[in-house]
């Protein structure tokens, strides 16, 4: 994998983009809480491949999509694969409760015309 991100910072120094793809550690924090979005995009070094799966790790986001795209142009198109998806109820964020949820995401749930095709 090849990785790109949105923010991080001195806050959460400890949280970088880089640990999820580290075996020990898997935590990425933005560089402030409360932060409107933050991205990560993740390169296969393998080549592209369908996506027929999607296992997604959460700490106090509360909402996730996942977007797809293929290497290549300079500017790649990117494609909805997981629309918007919550992971915590405006009560939960509101008192910050059941942060840290863990949601697995089968082909039923990925957009079926984008998960049929290969991206890397």
């Amino acid at each position: 994998f090849n990785l790109e991100f949105s923010t991080s910072g001195k806050r959460f120094q400890n949280f970088p983009a880089s640990n999820l793809l580290a075996k020990e550690t898997r935590r990425w924090k933005c560089r402030d809480a409360g932060e409107k979005s933050a991205f990560v995009v993740f390169r296969l070094d393998g080549g592209a491949v369908c996506i027929t799966g999607i296992d997604i790790g959460n700490e106090h986001s509360a909402f996730v999509e996942v977007l797809v795209g293929r290497s290549g142009p300079a500017v790649p198109e990117f494609r909805e694969i997981l629309l918007t998806s919550s992971f915590m109820s405006p009560i939960e964020s509101r008192n910050s409760t059941n942060s840290g949820r863990v949601r697995c995401f089968t082909a039923k749930e990925l957009v079926e015309s984008v998960a049929r095709e290969r991206w890397d």
